[in-house]
């Protein structure tokens, strides 16, 4: 069974070493007072939904791939002539990325010249950011320039009119792509979101063993120590630097759009772009893959929906000897404004 990395990280080896050290002594625990509400969401329509489109540029001379500008108000402007790096090497591009990418999100005591060059970030090819919308139509891209599009004719072309900041303008034709995800939940689910917190647990039998919400990666961490010293007369504070080192990359903002891409910066400056759609999306399972390639998805999950906030759990349940053993992780989101 493949391990999930909806968010670009394998989880089953972080939960292994955790249920390696905790599983064995400690006896049924559940630390979280938190009720689930199948309540549903409640959303006004994303700032920018009328805005929201993808134009694909076919121009092999183009400087740009795609440019794409979501419901949010974010957007993500793929460059052309750079290979991206390839999806098992996902985790590898993200690290690297760290160094290559622009300002920290926040300005610094010495860092405040950086108010629109800080929204802009790099992943591969990838330039990432805020946009607005002026007067005339005009899209102004944050820490990139602007974008005019032109509708020519009836049809599905278009004429997009690009000037980068500083730069000459450069006249494109694009087409623009079918936001085929249109639905009662994906536009619940088509918008920014900021992460909140992550609860990672682990049920051994049908019952739960490991339960443990945190609102951040070190507080996750810190109530797994706690868990472990509490129950485990064998505790030993050492073997915890191998899950610190494994802990998962914290996702600081997710965008799902309507086109079938999602976009996850994280803490640290990294980001990541991947696809998705529906599978079941009445029961709320939507698959995903890093590969762009949804016929051989890389996981499932559950989104749900709670007021303005967002929970997507992953997980994955293995059976052998006549125990079965369930594991993942739930992610907390509210609406960005």
């Amino acid at each position: 069974m493949k391990m999930k990395k909806l968010f670009d990280y394998n989880i089953g080896k972080l939960l292994f070493a955790i249920i390696a050290m905790c599983v064995c002594s400690v006896p049924l625990v559940s630390c979280s007072d938190d009720d689930d509400n199948d309540g549903g969401g409640k959303f006004d329509p994303p700032a920018y939904e009328a805005s929201a489109a993808k134009y694909e540029i076919s121009d092999g001379s183009s400087p740009y791939e795609s440019i794409e500008f979501t419901e949010s108000g974010n957007y993500l402007v793929t460059m052309s002539g750079v290979t991206p790096a390839p999806a098992a090497a996902a985790k590898e591009a993200t690290q690297a990325a760290r160094g290559m990418a622009a300002m920290a999100k926040r300005p610094s005591i010495f860092a405040n010249t950086a108010a629109t060059q800080a929204t802009r970030a790099y992943y591969s090819p990838i330039l990432y950011g805020k946009y607005t919308v002026g007067a005339d139509g005009t899209y102004i891209l944050e820490g990139f320039g602007t974008v005019k599009v032109t509708q020519d004719g009836t049809g599905n072309s278009y004429t997009l009119e690009v000037t980068p900041d500083g730069g000459q303008t450069v006249t494109i034709e694009a087409t623009r792509q079918n936001a085929d995800l249109n639905s009662q939940k994906s536009n619940m689910l088509c918008r920014t979101w900021d992460m909140a917190a992550a609860r990672l647990f682990f049920d051994y039998n049908g019952k739960r063993v490991i339960d443990v919400k945190g609102n951040s990666p070190e507080e996750l961490l810190e109530k797994l120590r706690e868990l472990a010293q509490k129950n485990d007369p064998d505790y030993d504070e050492s073997d915890y630097d191998e899950i610190e080192d494994i802990m998962p990359a914290w996702p600081e903002e997710v965008v799902f759009t309507k086109t079938g891409t999602y976009v996850v910066y994280y803490t640290g400056q990294e980001l990541a772009v991947s696809t998705w759609k529906w599978e079941n999306e009445a029961q709320g399972y939507l698959i995903y893959s890093w590969y762009n390639n949804l016929d051989d998805p890389d996981g499932r999950v559950l989104v749900e929906f709670d007021g303005n906030n967002m929970q997507i759990t992953e997980s994955y349940t293995e059976s052998y000897d006549g125990e079965t053993e369930t594991m993942g992780l739930t992610y907390y989101f509210t609406e960005a404004k």
